[in-house]
């Protein structure tokens, strides 16, 4: 990696790091990004020149060009996805996520964090990209799959005879009910439960409730709601989708 490339790096995991975890002072940037605190101030201060960070006293905290840069992605399905998620999220107290597909994999484009008090292992930042055969929001983009496209995307991949078996079962709940929900993070210890979203004739984006796994019945319980929440972004785009 080139020096250029390295130092780009570093500032997009500063910028990644401040609207995950919020403001911090130079020190604790440093050390939740485990970089050296000279080479943090070198990187918030030319973040902070070109306005994608501010520094208020001595606190770091990402700007609104950072927002605006942000907005510009899948603008038309944000907005139709911004009310349902509010709304999943007040009413299920867990970590709704709305993603979208990007070849073989899954790509968090917004999240909507749990309640005060829960465990905030059930998080998963913007950005972060799930290969489809990895988790169950992959389950449920693959399901919605005409058969020949999941046999192609399924053949793709270099599954071990677990990994594929567990995949199976998964797809198989989900052609039968549209929602699937597994612990896919056993040491993490949290669960998941997905739908996909459909435009026209085809997957727009996948919406994803997380839960720690002591929570998994209760996740259960909002599966419903889950599939109305589709249904509702669905609408929000023009799609007028049959009964669930």
């Amino acid at each position: 990696m080139t020096e250029i490339s390295k130092t780009a790096d570093k500032a997009l995991l500063v910028l990644a790091d401040l609207a995950r975890n919020g403001p911090a002072t130079l020190q604790r940037l440093a050390e939740r990004t485990r970089l050296n605190r000279t080479v943090a101030h070198r990187i918030v201060g030319a973040l902070t020149a070109r306005g994608f960070v501010t520094r208020t006293e001595q606190i770091y905290a990402v700007a609104a060009r950072v927002r605006r840069l942000s907005d510009a992605v899948f603008p038309e399905l944000r907005r139709a996805a911004h009310g349902p998620l509010d709304r999943l999220a007040a009413e299920t107290g867990s970590t709704v996520l709305l993603q979208v597909l990007d070849g073989d994999s899954v790509i968090v484009v917004e999240e909507r964090p749990p309640g005060t008090g829960l465990d905030l292992r059930a998080r998963l930042e913007v950005g972060t990209k799930r290969e489809l055969t990895e988790c169950p929001s992959g389950a449920a983009v693959l399901a919605a799959l005409n058969e020949n496209a999941r046999n192609r995307a399924l053949s793709a991949r270099d599954l071990e005879a677990t990994g594929a078996e567990v995949l199976r079962e998964q797809l198989a709940q989900m052609l039968l009910t549209g929602t699937a929900g597994v612990v896919f993070d056993p040491q993490g210890g949290v669960c998941e439960a997905a739908t996909p979203v459909q435009a026209g004739n085809h997957i727009a984006a996948c919406v994803a409730l997380l839960a720690p796994a002591a929570h998994a019945a209760e996740l259960g319980a909002h599966l419903r709601l889950l599939v109305d929440t589709a249904r509702s972004v669905e609408r929000a785009l023009g799609n007028t989708p049959s009964a669930a």
